[in-house]
């Protein structure tokens, strides 16, 4: 994961570099932290896993929580360690939940050398691991993870046949693909047949996960299709790394061994079986395809070690010892929307999420997204839901994945404005007196990835008291990686853009926290509570707007498109100037106006105001 810490810098004058390489080195950063987060991390896993492991086991027991009882779930029976970590249920316990949010805040810590491998390390495991994972059944006595729907061995997409298994899998792709892109930035790879080549193969690499969303008769054949233009591209696109920067060979060797086999192979294949009739071998495509992804995985990775000039590749000794030379956050975001290829990504980072988001409801009529949606396992059957909810209509593999892919600009987006976290308004370097700023910017970073992930993958019907934990964590983590990005940056803070985005997210992730708390259990809101939509299948919408626009703003305020356009004036003129008090400027007056109307909004839709008009038209 912080390895991407790197590809989010962009370098320096060469001249520059070669004299801050001559200089003597600074003292190396102590390993105490280190030693103890990785600790932290490693029991934490070792926990976690002997506690699924122990639980799936013991899924006999008779002591089952149910959806909503915290009480039961919170406690502790110490006669019974099968069920500290995952109840019977299948449900994580406190336990549980601690476990994964102390690994999840140690990793920023963690040693260096891990980290670097991480983001090609993690998604190897799960690919490999994949068969391996736990059946899941809907009833109540199961842990299972994933959804055996075509059996084992039957194509990577194929065995992510349920919302959580999809979810994870992205989860874990995320740093590997963010790195990709960050690789070939327009002020990091001027070449630009190789950015394109890049991608392109980002782009078939989302679209091969939404083939999940194919009917059974064609799906095999769509899945492999995509797959050979992926690890094709990916082939041209090292081709050309290798071409431009020959003393990446080395590093760029196992993935294109990776991808050229990977694809004439799955090609020979589907000949042999479609021309000679031979007898298909699931287990022949499963294998060929962990090639080609696990390939994808580490080519970033192993790129990033790859350093032709003085300038330092790797971040971590600058992260950890807070060199005052070091050029991280040197990016200049502001002179990058010159170049096509970010301006398609920044556009992308600022509609994507929220057409995706608000769009749900209206797949549901094709059957891309679940209706009615899923609830617990012991949730009475009888009970018809209408409410409702973004965990909801991502309970398939298909809107999981569609999901995903629309969140990655929004992340890659994040990544560059953490980079320049560290400058001044005017581009210059003030990395010694921000440093520990940075630091805590890149690591609230990587919480709210983490969780909004986790956020995703344990949906309400599978993890529904999780589910409130993490979603809990990855917004208070969203909110205060903002802040910090704003006071590292005073430039973010200029005619309140970020600021006034923060206020919608606050505005409507109240009132989404609250009807989660007061009526989560319910599988309809109160008739003064129903909120219409177009075209949705229910008029139980209020939920899923309150959370959908929160999100929504947050992908708005991470655009760099739309801090762009925002910030094209420094300042208003002097006629329009409005002053608001204890404000740092007396440029208020487009905050104002945002916050106003958002403030009207929100009272039009706060489900009090409604009950008072309507208890003052009863005595009327």
């Amino acid at each position: 994961m912080t390895a991407l810490l790197v590809a989010s810098e962009s370098p320096s004058d060469a001249s520059h570099w070669r004299a801050v390489a001559a200089e003597p080195p600074t003292a190396a950063p102590p390993q105490a932290p280190h030693m103890i987060a990785t600790v932290i991390f490693v029991g934490c896993a070792v926990g976690v896993a002997l506690g699924l492991y122990q639980s799936c086991e013991d899924v006999g027991s008779l002591e089952v929580c149910y959806t909503r009882d915290w009480g039961c779930w919170a406690s502790v029976n110490f006669a019974n360690p099968g069920t500290w970590v995952m109840q019977a249920s299948g449900q994580l316990t406190l336990i549980g939940c601690l476990l994964l949010g102390m690994m999840i805040l140690a990793i920023p810590w963690m040693y260096p050398v891990i980290l670097a491998i991480a983001p090609a390390l993690a998604p190897t495991l799960f690919i490999l691991l994949l068969p391996a994972l736990p059946i899941h059944h809907v009833d109540l006595q199961n842990c299972g993870f994933r959804s055996d729907r075509n059996g084992s061995f039957s194509g990577i997409v194929a065995m992510l046949s349920n919302g959580q298994a999809m979810g994870m899998f992205a989860l874990l792709c995320y740093p590997m693909l963010i790195m990709l892109i960050l690789q070939v930035d327009a002020e990091r790879e001027r070449h630009g047949p190789c950015r394109i080549a890049a991608f392109a193969g980002v782009f078939l690499f989302w679209l091969w996960l939404l083939t999940s969303g194919i009917s059974e008769q064609h799906h095999e054949t769509a899945e492999d299709a995509v797959f050979l233009l992926l690890v094709g591209t990916m082939a041209t696109y090292t081709r050309l790394k290798t071409q431009l920067h020959p003393s990446c060979l080395p590093y760029t060797l196992f993935p294109s061994i990776g991808f050229a086999t990977s694809g004439v192979c799955l090609l020979s294949y589907h000949l042999a079986v479609h021309m000679l009739l031979l007898t298909p071998r699931h287990f022949v495509r499963w294998y060929l395809q962990c090639l080609g992804c696990i390939a994808l995985a580490w080519l970033p990775v192993l790129c990033s070690f790859h350093q032709e000039d003085p300038s330092p590749q790797s971040p971590l000794p600058h992260f950890y010892a807070g060199m005052p030379e070091s050029p991280l956050g040197a990016q200049r975001i502001d002179a990058e929307h010159g170049a096509l290829w970010n301006s398609v990504l920044d556009g992308a980072s600022a509609v994507l999420p929220s057409a995706y988001m608000y769009a749900l409801p209206w797949l549901t009529h094709t059957g891309f997204a679940p209706w009615p949606p899923p609830m617990p396992v012991d949730y009475p059957k009888e009970i018809e839901v209408s409410k409702s909810s973004l965990s909801g209509f991502v309970e398939s593999p298909q809107s999981m994945a569609g999901c995903a892919a629309s969140w990655f600009p929004v992340f890659v987006g994040l990544w560059r404005l953490r980079g320049r976290c560290l400058t001044e308004e005017g581009g210059a370097w003030a990395g010694s007196l921000l440093h520990q700023e940075y630091k805590w910017t890149s690591a609230f970073l990587i919480y709210f990835q983490l969780f909004f992930g986790l956020f995703l993958v344990a949906v309400y019907s599978w993890q529904p008291l999780p589910h409130i934990v993490f979603s809990s964590a990855f917004i208070v983590s969203s909110y205060v990686f903002q802040l910090l990005a704003m006071a590292s940056d005073a430039s973010l803070c200029r005619g309140g853009w970020m600021r006034a985005m923060l206020v919608v997210q606050v505005l409507f992730g109240i009132p989404a926290v609250v009807i989660g708390n007061v009526y989560g259990e319910d599988a309809r809101l109160p008739d003064y509570l129903l909120v219409p939509y177009p075209f949705s299948p229910t008029d139980d919408n209020l939920f899923f707007l309150c959370e959908v626009t929160g999100l929504a703003a947050l992908s708005l305020a991470a655009s760099p498109l739309m801090r762009s356009l925002h910030k094209q004036d420094a300042r208003l003129p002097d006629y329009l100037l409005v002053p608001y008090p204890f404000s740092p400027t007396d440029d208020n007056l487009f905050f104002l106006c945002e916050v106003t109307g958002l403030a009207a909004l929100s009272l039009a839709a706060s489900p009090l105001m409604r009950s008072l008009h309507k208890q003052a038209s009863g005595r009327a």
